[in-house]
């Protein structure tokens, strides 16, 4: 029932500790420091975790996180555990065009079925 977030987002807001993003001023709101073909050598972060059985994985843009609260999508997640991870991700897209859709909004839910330890290389 509990709903950790493993990233963070590569904005300028983060970048200077900014939590809402309508603080930073208007030419930099949305700016990122970090993204796939901005640099000649691609910088990957990794995050080691432990997925547990029936843990759900929810792999999403900001589109998503920038409209609608963790403690939201927890609930959905909650509310939907039954439903298809298809139908769950399609309900949190729905959601985030409810309160305004102001980005894409991209969301991919794995289901563990059984425990497994993340590996590097």
């Amino acid at each position: 029932g509990e709903l950790l977030r493993l990233t963070k987002d590569h904005s300028f807001a983060e970048a200077i500790g900014v939590d809402d993003e309508r603080l930073v001023p208007r030419g930099f709101r949305g700016a990122i420091t970090r993204a796939v073909g901005i640099e000649r050598k691609l910088e990957l972060e990794r995050t080691p975790v432990t997925i547990l059985r029936d843990d759900i994985v929810l792999l999403c843009t900001d589109g998503l996180t920038r409209m609608v609260s963790d403690e939201d999508i927890r609930e959905v997640l909650l509310r939907h555990r039954d439903s298809s991870l298809g139908a769950t991700a399609e309900i949190l897209v729905a959601e985030a065009n409810s309160a305004g859709g102001l980005d894409n909004i991209t969301v991919v839910l794995v289901h563990s079925s059984k425990e497994s330890r993340s590996r590097h290389r």
